[in-house]
């Protein structure tokens, strides 16, 4: 079966459900989802079992917020603070046709995973910011 998306690439790093559920669903469309993760810390929502009395566990110490807004995706952790973390984003995005994030904008300035610096190594990015 063909999918409608298959072919396009997208770079995520997104935290919680907001922006890594968006581009989950791309995923179930065919498109490639690489996440990235802060290095030694993760996704928050990797550490959050319970929502007030609801109970999110699954077996092998997982929650299911987590597994549901990330699958069909690759993963990989990079430690952002770090230049050479920065770089190896850099050299990942001319191969991919969309950078997707919902982190703050104070936190993607910092990091200079802004539009005008990705764009410099791949003109054809689309840039999401959820």
């Amino acid at each position: 079966m063909e999918y409608p998306l298959e072919g396009i690439r997208i770079l995520e790093w997104g935290i919680f459900h907001a922006g890594p559920g968006g581009s989950a669903i791309l995923g179930d469309l065919g498109a490639e989802v690489i996440r990235m993760e802060q290095r030694g810390k993760g996704d928050p929502i990797r550490h959050r079992s319970r929502f007030g009395q609801a109970s999110f566990s699954v077996p092998g110490e997982r929650n299911l917020l987590f597994e549901a807004s990330n699958r069909n995706k690759k993963s990989i952790t990079i430690d952002f603070n770090k230049e050479k973390g920065r770089e190896i984003v850099y050299r990942l995005i001319p191969y991919f046709d969309i950078f997707s994030t919902n982190l703050r904008r104070r936190t993607v300035d910092k990091m200079r995973m802004t539009y005008p610096m990705l764009s410099g190594f791949n003109p054809r990015l689309i840039v999401e910011f959820s």
